[in-house]
């Protein structure tokens, strides 16, 4: 995991980032909270073999990588443009 240091001038402290690119495995709740997915929505794909769980003692651990390829995997988005309604004026008399 690779931690890097800003500043924004020199008399302040310095303040880590985390790359989240590079997290290999995260819990649960965090890994939900980084790709976007519902806890369900996680479980789901894991029990479908998408992504990977890990065990460490009772902590389950999501590998992120397989998280990233899963998102990868999944088709764009299309939206559709509805007509836009003409505005609604009624002048007083």
């Amino acid at each position: 995991m690779q931690i890097s240091t800003t500043t924004e001038n020199s008399t302040e402290r310095t303040k880590p980032t985390l790359d989240l690119v590079s997290i290999m495995a995260a819990p649960i709740r965090q890994a939900c909270a980084i790709s976007g997915l519902s806890r369900s929505g996680m479980y789901r794909a894991a029990a479908a073999g998408r992504i990977r769980l890990l065990k460490h003692g009772r902590s389950s651990l999501v590998d992120m990588v397989s998280v990233r390829e899963y998102l990868a995997s999944l088709p764009q988005a299309e939206i559709r443009q509805q007509p836009l309604k003409p505005a609604n004026i009624n002048p007083r008399n």
